[in-house]
């Protein structure tokens, strides 16, 4: 059961969703868990590097001083420790692929958000710095937002992903990224999966988009400025302290200043698998309201016989 603050939100967000009415922003928790494991593999790519990952720098500027360091030899150090970690995929992937997004928008590098797709879903796969918007906007598509990694790629250059402390200011001020996010984020219901929407580059975003939107609602294009709905996946868990507590609170506080609505969920330990169980359980609904009624009574049939 998805524990919401009003069960109102969760409707309309799966109303959203098998109308095909909204995008899914993936981050990369789904594959590469953030937090400590994501320090642990820079470190582990520090380490192989020969650069100190304890200097006071970081995650992104070791990635860069690693580039320093011997690009070649990070290239090669990625292509053996990234497949590790993406082994580590949990099931709510392919949960993700089978509810109808609209498009589906990923931070994630690795191959395996592709791979595990439904094609006849997703038309197109557009990969960063390629980032392109139809007339009507956002395709029907999955979009890299940070680069994709093939381990498979001889030719496969680091640089080519937002991974380190310059390629993030490259991609975030000088590239097509900010303007395709903030289209999306003005004119398509959003809804973050495994990804904190606080993070800067997207917060901030996020903000223009609601001064975007305000700016149309005043001029009087009532079908543009039609209300846009930006939803959060979180997890909660018994509190042991009323600190804790009042850093949950917080924290969505800080997802409602950005009007992004959260909708809570039980996370049910560390694997997750309360993330996978909310999925499935939409999956399972969607297909409900998409099944034909298994019969007919016989009066249906003969009336259908008069009509023709």
């Amino acid at each position: 059961m998805v524990l919401t603050e009003s069960t109102t939100d969760e409707a309309d967000l799966k109303a959203l969703i098998y109308g095909g009415q909204c995008v899914a922003f993936v981050g990369a928790g789904i594959s590469i868990p953030p937090g400590c494991e994501w320090d642990v593999l820079v470190d582990e790519l520090a380490t192989n590097c020969d650069v100190d990952a304890n200097g006071g720098l970081s995650k992104a500027q070791v990635v860069d001083r690693c580039i320093d360091n011997g690009k070649e030899r990070l290239n090669g150090a990625l292509r053996t420790i990234f497949p590790r970690h993406i082994a580590r995929l949990r099931p709510a992937l392919p949960y993700l692929h089978r509810l109808p997004f609209k498009a589906l928008l990923t931070t994630n590098f690795d191959p395996w958000v592709h791979q595990h797709s439904r094609r006849e879903h997703y038309e197109k796969c557009f990969i960063y710095p390629d980032l392109p918007l139809s007339s009507t906007g956002i395709s029907k598509a999955l979009y890299y937002l940070h680069g994709y990694f093939d381990p498979e790629d001889n030719n496969f250059d680091v640089e080519r992903l937002v991974f380190g402390a310059r390629s993030f200011e490259e991609a975030y001020q000088r590239s097509l990224l900010p303007g395709f996010l903030l289209n999306t984020f003005t004119y398509e219901n959003v809804l973050f999966v495994a990804f904190n929407p606080k993070e800067e580059n997207i917060a901030a975003l996020l903000r223009g988009s609601v001064e975007q939107r305000r700016r149309i609602s005043s001029r009087g294009r009532q079908e543009a400025a039609r209300r846009v709905r930006r939803f959060i996946l979180w997890d909660v868990k018994e509190y042991s302290s009323s600190e804790e507590r009042a850093l949950a609170e917080a924290a969505i506080d800080g997802f409602r200043s950005l009007e992004v609505t959260p909708v809570l969920y039980d996370k049910k330990g560390d694997d997750f698998r309360g993330l996978e169980e909310v999925l499935l359980q939409w999956i399972e609904e969607g297909d409900l309201k998409e099944r034909p009624s298994p019969f007919a009574s016989g009066f249906d049939i003969e009336g259908e016989k008069d009509r023709r």
